[in-house]
């Protein structure tokens, strides 16, 4: 890893050979950053003088770009082994031995996407949430600046999302658990967040921890947004209220022993999840379950099952 380092999600640091480097101006790091996302793309000193100065006359501009530059030389002797200055472009250098936590954000994020392994998936996603330090310059309020940083919110929301569905698909709901109340913190207004929240701790056989969640849902829509639940959120509490979405053990029963996990059956199971959400979809669909006795059908058919009715949804068994 090289001794040299740029941070620009949460706080804004710049390393070199393991030293802090204080630039003292919000516009260097503006400048660094806007570089840096782009590595190998020149910008015109034009650009960069019309997105920080706008409203300054194109003479007044180009002064404050060059100013901008020595100050950056002044406060980083070292800034030309990364950044090409020309006169007329600037530009973030590819082969620049620096490392910079949003390039090591976006890679996590997609190795995690093809990764398809249970263990390793969870591994890989659990690295790209933990490695988020926050948002990118976050006093920053320049349009691009603005929408780079809604991007990477996106991804980093879908990776957490995607670090909880794959939790829930190998059966941990505990370990879901602390992630979804993350993702209801992260983006509190998102309120498919509070639905999977409250069906997590139904899976975990906690009612009551997901009233108080669908209340929290609740008072914090009405307070931001002036807005009721959606019907969807609706029905899953009344489901809590009236009992009728099963809990994974009844309410003040003790913990049962854990059932086994459901070893070596993953790509089975993702296959019969995948069927059932073209259920929800309103796709018809029949699944056959065939192989050589004593492989384990039975056992994932029941597996199914019990998901399914710890969903809150309907469903019958018969053997023959």
């Amino acid at each position: 890893m090289s001794p040299d380092s740029l941070c620009l999600l949460g706080t804004f640091q710049l390393i070199h050979h393991g030293q802090p480097i204080t630039l003292g101006q919000p516009r260097l790091e503006e400048l660094l950053a806007l570089l840096a996302l782009c590595p190998g793309v020149p910008v015109a000193r034009m650009q960069i003088a019309y997105r920080f100065w706008p409203d300054s006359n194109e003479s007044q501009a180009r002064t404050n770009v060059r100013n901008l530059l020595y100050k950056l030389r002044q406060v980083w002797p070292q800034a030309h082994e990364v950044i090409d200055i020309g006169r007329n472009e600037i530009a973030w250098r590819e082969d620049a031995d620096i490392t910079l936590d949003v390039q090591t954000f976006l890679e996590r994020c997609d190795e995690a996407e093809h990764s398809t392994q249970p263990t390793e998936r969870i591994q890989m996603l659990t690295a790209v949430v933990d490695g988020y330090s926050g948002e990118l310059l976050p006093n920053c309020y320049t349009d691009w600046a603005l929408t780079e940083r809604e991007q990477l919110r996106r991804r980093f929301a879908t990776a957490l999302e995607a670090l909880i569905d794959v939790h829930l698909e190998v059966r941990q709901y505990a370990a879901a658990l602390p992630r979804a109340r993350q993702l209801c913190t992260y983006d509190p207004l998102h309120e498919a967040s509070y639905r999977r929240l409250m069906q997590i701790h139904s899976l975990l056989g906690d009612r009551a921890a997901a009233l108080r969640v669908y209340h929290d849902c609740v008072s914090m829509l009405e307070k931001e947004l002036g807005v009721k639940p959606a019907a969807a959120t609706t029905q899953l509490y009344v489901q809590l209220v009236q009992r009728t979405l099963p809990t994974s053990r009844p309410l003040g029963a003790p913990v049962p022993t854990q059932r086994p996990r459901l070893i070596g059956r993953y790509i089975e199971w993702q296959q019969l999840q995948q069927a059932w959400r073209m259920v929800q979809g309103r796709q018809a669909h029949v699944v056959l379950l065939w192989g050589e006795a004593g492989i384990g059908k039975t056992r994932l058919a029941e597996e199914l099952l019990a998901w399914v009715r710890r969903l809150g949804h309907a469903n019958a068994s018969s053997r023959s």
